[in-house]
C-alpha cells in the first residue's frame, strides 16, 4: 500500500514536490518588469564586452586542435592542460569548428548563457515568492550590475559559471528536476572548486526528497571520469597545471578580494537590509522558504571560502561570481512577500515596479573602487588597488582589440603553414607574458611566462616580488627566458634532453640543481599516451622546482 500523499514539501513525494517538478518542465513566462531586466542586461552585456587576455589561451587550444593538427596542445608536442575549464574548452571546439571567428563565438555564447541565466531565476522567483506582482531583486540586481555583465562577454568560461550559479539555485528549491540534476552533474568540468557545492546539493537532495539523486551522481561519473581519463591518457596529470601554478594559501590577500567585491556591490547593507525584511514577516503567514536560503548561502560561502584562501585572483569579482549570483539568488522572494504582508491591489502593484527599477538602477550605480566613474562613460580612469585590476583597463588596450589579432592568426593563415611543415615545425620558440600576443604568433613555440601553460614553470618555487598578483608571479619571467632559449631550435622533445644538456653543460642553472624533477615533469609533458605507463606518471607528485 503506497503512502499517502501529503502537500509538505519537506516529505518524499508530496504533492507540493510534485509541483514543482512539474512547474519546473514549463519554461517561465517573465513579466514586463522582468523583461525589461533581461533587455536591459543583454544590451548592457554587449557595451561591457572586452576581451580578457587569458581567453587567448582557450583560442590557442582550439585553433592548434583544428587548423594545425597537432592536437589539444598549446605548443605543438607539449601535453599539458594549461586551462581550467574543459567544459569552455569543449564548448568552444565545435563553434569554431563551424567556421565561426571569435568575436561572434564569445558575444554568442555569452549573451546566450545570460539569458538562459535570466530565465532560471525567474523561475526561481516564482517558486520562493507568494502569487501576486513581481520584484525579482536576484534578475533585477544582477541584470545590471557592472561586474556579473562584463564577465558574460570576455573570453572566458564565467558565461557558463554564472549559469551554473542560477541552475544550483533552482536545484536547491526543485532537487528531483532530471534537467538540472544532468546540467549539475558536469559543472566541476566549467571550474574545479564547483566539486564542493556539487556535493552539498547532492545531500541536500537526499534529505529533501527521500531519494538517492542518481541522475546527478550518474552525470558526474560520466564527465568527470570521463575527462579523468582524458588527463590521464593525454596529460599524464590527474590534475590541471593551473592547479600547481595557482593552489597557495594567501588569505590576507583573499579577504581584500572578497571586501573589492562586497564593498563594490553593497553587500553589508543589503543583506542587512533584507534580514530586517524578513524578521519583520516571522510571524506572518507567509512561507519565506528559510531552509532552502540557508542551503543556498551555504554554498556560496563553500567556493567563496576556497577563494578567500588562495587569495582571489587579479581581476575585479572574477574568482567571486558563482558565489556572489548564488547569494543574490538567495534574496528571490523576500521584497514580494514584504510588500504582500503590507500592500494589496493597485499600490502594492506599484510598489512593486518602483521598487524593482530602484534595484536596478542602485545595481547599476555601483562602480569598482579600481575606477574613479562609471564604466559606461569610456572616460573612466583607472588604478590597480590591491594587486587587483578591473576589466577596464583591458577593454581600452588596443592590442586586444580584434583587428589586433584576426587578421595574422586566421584559420587559412594556419591551414596553409601547416600544408607548408607536413612535419610540424616552429620558426622559433619565444617567451611571452602576454597571451593575446601567443596567440598571433601561431607558428612559434610560446613559453608562457607567468607559467600558465608550462608545467615547468607551474611547479617552481620563486620568491615573492612587490609586483606578484595572484597568478602574476614576475620571478619566473627570467626563467621562462631561459626555458625558451634552452629550447630553441629543438625539434624533437623529448625527457632525456635535459640530462643530455646538464652532461654538456649546457642546461640553466636550475635545471642542473633540480634533474630528479624536471625530469619527471619531463616524462609527463614529453609523454607516450600509453595507458599504464601514463597512470603511473600522473600518480607521481614531484617536489617544486628550487631555482
Amino acid at each position: 500500500m503506497s503512502p499517502p500523499k501529503t502537500d509538505d514539501p519537506a516529505q518524499p513525494g508530496s504533492v507540493s514536490a510534485a509541483r514543482t517538478a512539474n512547474r519546473l518542465r514549463r519554461l517561465p513566462i517573465p513579466t514586463a518588469l522582468e523583461a525589461l531586466y533581461l533587455l536591459g542586461g543583454v544590451v548592457l552585456a554587449l557595451v561591457y564586452a572586452w576581451w580578457i587576455d587569458d581567453a587567448f589561451i582557450y583560442f590557442r587550444y582550439v585553433d592548434n586542435l583544428l587548423f594545425l593538427r597537432v592536437g589539444l596542445v598549446y605548443n605543438a608536442g607539449e601535453y599539458v592542460e594549461g586551462y581550467s575549464s574543459p567544459f569552455w574548452l569543449l564548448l568552444l571546439v565545435p563553434l569554431r569548428a563551424l567556421g565561426l571567428d571569435w568575436p561572434a563565438i564569445v558575444r554568442g555564447v555569452g549573451i546566450a548563457s545570460y539569458l538562459v541565466f535570466g530565465l532560471l531565476l525567474v523561475a526561481l522567483n516564482r517558486r520562493l515568492s507568494p502569487p501576486g506582482p513581481r520584484v525579482n531583486f536576484p534578475l533585477a540586481a544582477l541584470s545590471f550590475s557592472y561586474g556579473v555583465l562584463c564577465y558574460f562577454t570576455s573570453g572566458l568560461e564565467t558565461p557558463a559559471l554564472q549559469a551554473a550559479a542560477a541552475a544550483y539555485a533552482l536545484f536547491v528549491v526543485a532537487p528531483g528536476s532530471p534537467a538540472l540534476s544532468l546540467f549539475l552533474g558536469v559543472t566541476p568540468l566549467i571550474r574545479p572548486e564547483l566539486l564542493v557545492p556539487l556535493l552539498l546539493a547532492a545531500a541536500w537532495s537526499r534529505l529533501r526528497t527521500g531519494r538517492m539523486p542518481w541522475v546527478l551522481f550518474g552525470s558526474a561519473l560520466v564527465s568527470l571520469g570521463g575527462w579523468g581519463l582524458v588527463r590521464v591518457v593525454y596529460y599524464a596529470e590527474l590534475l590541471p597545471n593551473t592547479f600547481y601554478l595557482k593552489n597557495g594559501f594567501d588569505p590576507e590577500q583573499g579577504w581584500l578580494y572578497l571586501w573589492d567585491t562586497a564593498s563594490t556591490y553593497r553587500v553589508v547593507p543589503v543583506a542587512l537590509l533584507l534580514l530586517a525584511a524578513a524578521i519583520v514577516m516571522r510571524r506572518s503567514r507567509l512561507e519565506l522558504h528559510l531552509c532552502e536560503r540557508g542551503v543556498l548561502l551555504l554554498l556560496a560561502v563553500s567556493v567563496a571560502a576556497y577563494v578567500v584562501a588562495i587569495g582571489g585572483d587579479a581581476r575585479h569579482y572574477r574568482y567571486l561570481a558563482f558565489p556572489f549570483c548564488l547569494a543574490v539568488a538567495a534574496t528571490a522572494g523576500i521584497p514580494e512577500a514584504f510588500l504582500a504582508r503590507f500592500l494589496q491591489g493597485s499600490r502594492r502593484r506599484w510598489a512593486s515596479a518602483l521598487l524593482g527599477l530602484a534595484i536596478a538602477a542602485g545595481a547599476f550605480s555601483a562602480v569598482p573602487p579600481e575606477l574613479d566613474r562609471h564604466p559606461i562613460t569610456g572616460r573612466a580612469e583607472h588604478r590597480m588597488l590591491n594587486g587587483i585590476n578591473d576589466a577596464d583597463v583591458h577593454r581600452r588596450d588596443p592590442s586586444l582589440a580584434p583587428e589586433a589579432w584576426e587578421e595574422r592568426a586566421t584559420p587559412s593563415a594556419m591551414r596553409a603553414y601547416r600544408e607548408l611543415h607536413p612535419r610540424f615545425v616552429y620558426r622559433d620558440t619565444v617567451s611571452k607574458a602576454w597571451c593575446a600576443e601567443a596567440y598571433r604568433l601561431f607558428d612559434r613555440r610560446v613559453v608562457q611566462s607567468f607559467g600558465l601553460t608550462d608545467a615547468f614553470l607551474a611547479r617552481m618555487r620563486v620568491a615573492p616580488l612587490p609586483e606578484d598578483r595572484p597568478s602574476h608571479k614576475h620571478g619566473l619571467i627570467p626563467l621562462s627566458e631561459e626555458l625558451a632559449t634552452f629550447l630553441r631550435g629543438r625539434e624533437e622533445l623529448e625527457p632525456g634532453i635535459f640530462r643530455l644538456a646538464v652532461e654538456g653543460g649546457t642546461a640553466p642553472a636550475w635545471v642542473a640543481s633540480n634533474l630528479a624533477r624536471v625530469e619527471t615533469i619531463a616524462h609527463k609533458v614529453y609523454n607516450r599516451h600509453a595507458l599504464l605507463e601514463n597512470l603511473e606518471l600522473s600518480l607521481a607528485f614531484p617536489p617544486r622546482i628550487v631555482p
